[in-house]
């Protein structure tokens, strides 16, 4: 019998932090942009949808408009991969583990997995959808840039999102344990 229950707070360490468009306004709400001076990213990891065909035409210069302010930049073995060069990556986890912020290039698959690699260590998530479904990935391609502009500026909004921990109990005993970003689904095929 599955059980899911909502992750006490424990401050950021069990939320996710996905930036937010920078301009939502309309009638009765105000701008999401929020100044964070303070706040500097320094090392930005960057994970994607694995064999996704642009990724050649897209981070080969985003990795050179990164090192050109001075900031590091950590790939995940997937995104490694797609580039023409032969560049190593890493696993996922060291990329998570070493970022200040995670750059997540792909649709909602990739967003969910880079949420669980985020949520422990407190990390930011910049979603830029790459992929056919981009409900959790706010960032289209061609805001990539002036996105980061305004993430390195200090100009952004974060959006904290509560994740649930769920168990799969067979005959009274935890078989699975795993934390989501935004639904459970129970299904006796292959998981997505």
């Amino acid at each position: 019998m599955p059980r899911s229950s909502p992750q006490p707070p424990l401050g950021r360490r069990r939320q996710s932090g996905v930036f937010s468009p920078r301009a939502q306004k309309g009638p009765g709400v105000e701008s999401l942009t929020h100044m964070h001076p303070g706040q500097s990213f320094q090392t930005i990891g960057i994970i994607s949808r694995p064999r996704r065909s642009n990724l050649v035409v897209v981070v080969p210069p985003l990795l050179k408009w990164l090192d050109s302010r001075g900031i590091q930049t950590l790939i995940d073995e997937e995104t490694a991969e797609c580039l023409p060069n032969g560049s190593k990556g890493l696993p996922r986890q060291r990329v998570a583990d070493a970022s200040q912020l995670l750059l997540v290039l792909g649709g909602d698959g990739t967003m969910l997995a880079a949420a669980r690699l985020a949520a422990p260590r407190g990390i930011p998530i910049l979603p830029i959808n790459m992929g056919s479904l981009g409900f959790l990935t706010s960032f289209t391609l061609e805001e990539l840039h002036p996105a980061l502009d305004d993430t390195l500026e200090g100009r952004f909004s974060l959006s904290e999102r509560v994740m649930i921990s769920v168990e799969l109990e067979r005959a009274t005993k935890v078989i699975e344990t795993q934390r989501v970003l935004n639904d459970v689904v129970i299904n006796k095929g292959a998981l997505a």
